[in-house]
């Protein structure tokens, strides 16, 4: 990868953190649209911690 490409990814990258990180509602939005947490507020079953043995 050049290095002009990896700083178009990294300025890109950058922007969408500010937008999603605006707001606690754009972040709150954004961690639903990424399948982090689930549309309830309850984190997505893939990244829930193991129960306890």
């Amino acid at each position: 990868m050049d290095r002009e490409r990896l700083e178009r990814i990294k300025a890109a990258l950058e922007a969408y953190t500010d937008k999603v990180t605006s707001t606690s509602a754009a972040a709150k939005a954004a961690l639903e649209q990424e399948g982090i947490y689930m549309k309830d507020g309850s984190l997505a079953p893939e990244y829930e911690e193991p129960a306890a043995a």
